[in-house]
């Protein structure tokens, strides 16, 4: 394979991967970093630059869940469906004090507290743009699902 046909990979994208992924990234998405990928491998100089941490988010990191655990009686945890949200670079919606929130998940940390904190940037809440760092006990998050509304990171995401 000598190239890859982003024409032939935006057309089929959806009709080839929505029945294996749920909630299935954009397309630009994956491009992005695809491109990315390729000049980083082969012209350094042509990557993105590297992103840092989430300044706000302080404490030691708790380490990466590569693989959720999935509860035949609840399914994956609140924790999980954020993690996927992130890693696909899609907004996750939140469920924190009683109030609906769009987020982009950056990083998981332990503060000297000892609580495990959700660090995001809060796009909406309740349908009102917020556009702010937020900070969230885990928990004391009530419920999280994905959404399907992208977001360019600002940070590095370390969920």
């Amino acid at each position: 394979m000598d190239s890859i046909n982003l024409y032939l990979l935006r057309m089929t994208w959806q009709q080839q991967l929505t029945h294996q992924i749920n909630i299935l990234p954009p397309v630009s998405t994956f491009i992005d970093d695809l491109e990315d990928a390729i000049a980083w491998w082969f012209e350094p100089a042509m990557a993105k630059p590297n992103l840092q941490s989430m300044p706000q988010a302080t404490g030691e990191l708790v380490p990466r869940s590569y693989f959720p655990e999935v509860s035949l009686q609840y399914g994956r945890s609140e924790l999980d469906k954020i993690r996927y949200a992130a890693r696909n670079r899609l907004c996750a919606v939140v469920l924190y004090h009683g109030l609906n929130r769009l987020v982009e998940p950056y990083s998981l940390r332990y503060p000297s507290t000892g609580n495990k904190i959700l660090h995001v940037w809060e796009v909406e809440k309740n349908g009102m743009v917020s556009d702010s760092h937020k900070s969230f006990r885990i928990n004391e998050i009530t419920s999280a699902s994905v959404s399907n509304q992208p977001f360019i990171p600002k940070w590095i995401v370390e969920l």
